[in-house]
């Protein structure tokens, strides 16, 4: 499916896994990412996002979208017209692979309980945070915390 997919589209819905669960198009200035009408449409259409607009649109991944970037983690290669900055990005990501569990970082299966807690953590600061290497409140941390690990056991 990758191969369906715009450049733009595939930063738009890896841009939703690391940074959402919900962003905004008035928070393009932090990300550099527009989401505008035909790629929103589309990626709505194919259930990967819901947008809904509230002043400016909203998105937020869908299930269907957060498998499709756990598969794109997993097994997403540079296509014949990607830009250099793309081919070397996959080239990363093919060299961490080895490594790393891409996808577990992403989603609570597996793991020890002391793993799930810590992506728990960390994902929650992630989409808590205004700007790299940010501070969050601790409350609001221990809340994400907590609806993060209620999703993975659901």
């Amino acid at each position: 499916m990758s191969e369906d997919l715009s450049s733009r589209e595939r930063v738009v819905l890896l841009t939703l896994l690391l940074h959402g669960p919900i962003l905004s198009n008035s928070k393009k200035e932090a990300f550099r990412l527009r989401l505008a009408a035909p790629e929103r449409d589309r990626l709505n259409a194919l259930g990967l996002i819901v947008s809904v607009k509230a002043g400016s649109y909203r998105h937020r991944l869908t299930e269907a979208g957060h498998q499709w970037c756990l598969r794109e983690l997993a097994s997403g290669r540079a296509r014949a017209g990607d830009s250099r900055l793309e081919r070397n990005f996959y080239a990363l990501l093919g060299a961490v692979r080895g490594r790393v569990d891409l996808p577990s970082m992403f989603s609570l299966t597996g793991g020890q309980p002391d793993q799930q807690m810590e992506l728990a953590a960390c994902a929650a600061y992630r989409r808590l945070r205004s700007e790299a290497r940010g501070g969050v409140s601790l409350a609001d941390l221990l809340d994400g915390l907590q609806a993060a690990l209620r999703q993975s056991t659901h």
